[in-house]
């Protein structure tokens, strides 16, 4: 019987503790079902665990209100911890597109650290969730995730062909 070598992973996720959106619950999921052969760090705002990085939270004063109605908060992307945590990894996984994901993507790739981004937040959705209905601020935030986020990586998971479709018409080159 041929067994495989653990890997050791951080899975980067702003909030991961008590909201109920697809991309917290798909992540839930991904994170059980990898801890079983791999072993896993967290890196989020929220409680702390000693499976966790735990970072700074927080709000722009714009979004605040919405934002905690939602039990969402960005977390601070700490440069020095993350670096310390990411040397050590043999795989950074990042499930949203916001600063601690673009920022973990560059340090990630500095050290030669692969890393996978999750495709779980499609701007039509962000839009809706502040009351606005537009194609062209969906194009523009589409370009913005593909350009900044998705093809810095070295790999995207979709959750659906659709969500792929999406991002390749798009620009993606992953």
């Amino acid at each position: 019987m041929q067994t495989t070598q653990r890997l050791k992973i951080a899975f980067v996720i702003d909030s991961y503790d008590g909201i109920k959106t697809g991309g917290v619950f798909s992540a839930q999921r991904f994170i059980n079902a990898l801890s079983k052969d791999h072993d896993i760090t967290i890196v989020t705002t929220g409680k702390e665990d000693p499976s966790r990085l735990v970072l700074k939270g927080f709000y722009p004063p714009f979004a605040k209100g919405i934002m905690q109605k939602m039990g969402f908060v960005f977390a601070w992307p700490d440069t020095k911890k993350l670096t310390e945590l990411f040397s050590k990894m043999d795989i950074v996984h990042v499930q949203f597109p916001w600063l601690l994901g673009i920022k973990s993507i560059k340090i990630a790739k500095k050290l030669g650290v692969p890393v996978v981004t999750g495709f779980h937040m499609q701007p039509e959705n962000i839009l809706l969730n502040i009351k606005m209905r537009s194609q062209f601020l969906s194009e523009q935030i589409y370009k913005f995730f593909v350009n900044s986020f998705f093809n810095k990586s070295d790999g995207v998971i979709c959750p659906s062909d659709f969500a792929s479709h999406e991002l390749k018409t798009r620009g993606l080159k992953v």
